[in-house]
């Protein structure tokens, strides 16, 4: 995608990331080759991409967390981590599918029989939050302050919640209502 107005341009790429250490959205340096001296591309010839191993990417010098990049609830609790923690680590995940626009990810987090804010069914309620998260440019999201409860297979998390999305920018009280679903918690009801 190239942008003219701001001199800027963005490059896609697919990359192997099964163990999940490398997060979505991070900006990274892409080195790539010189071309042969003997070719130049015409603006006419067909991109070809460079061959494998070509590309070197770096990622910043700040350690960064892994992401979620499939439609998968991280697991709950075992041994080494406590059921808060277990919960906090959900949350986390459903707020990097946001923010990354990973909308089946996202939609991941909420159980089949969520109970959608407006009585609306819950796949007319995906549909809407599959278009208005798509539209958006960017998304920032910040858990401040969170409060883990969980009782049994039951969690409420109480958190503030600042949201950015272009210039568009909120904090707001929010409430989760998850129970937990094999290894993952999922949200069935929420609160703003």
């Amino acid at each position: 995608l190239i942008d003219g107005a701001s001199n800027t341009f963005r490059i896609r790429a697919e990359i192997p990331n099964d163990d999940l250490s490398l997060p979505s959205g991070v900006r990274c340096k892409a080195e790539l080759p010189d071309p042969p001296k003997s070719t130049v591309a015409k603006p006419t010839d067909p991109f070809e991409p460079p061959p494998a191993g070509a590309l070197k990417l770096t990622p910043p010098s700040a350690p960064v967390k892994p992401a979620a990049n499939k439609p998968k609830v991280p697991a709950a609790s075992t041994s080494a981590v406590s059921p808060q923690q277990s919960v906090l680590n959900a949350i986390e995940g459903w707020t990097r599918a946001w923010a990354a626009r990973n909308v089946p990810a996202y939609l991941a987090y909420y159980a089949e029989d969520f109970k959608t804010p407006n009585g609306e069914s819950r796949a007319e309620w995906a549909q809407g939050r599959k278009e208005r998260i798509s539209r958006r440019s960017s998304i920032e999201i910040k858990i401040v302050d969170p409060e883990v409860s969980v009782q049994g297979n039951r969690a409420n998390v109480t958190f503030e919640l600042d949201y950015r999305a272009g210039q568009f920018a909120e904090r707001s009280h929010k409430v989760l209502y998850l129970r937990q679903s094999g290894n993952s918690w999922l949200i069935e009801r929420e609160t703003a």
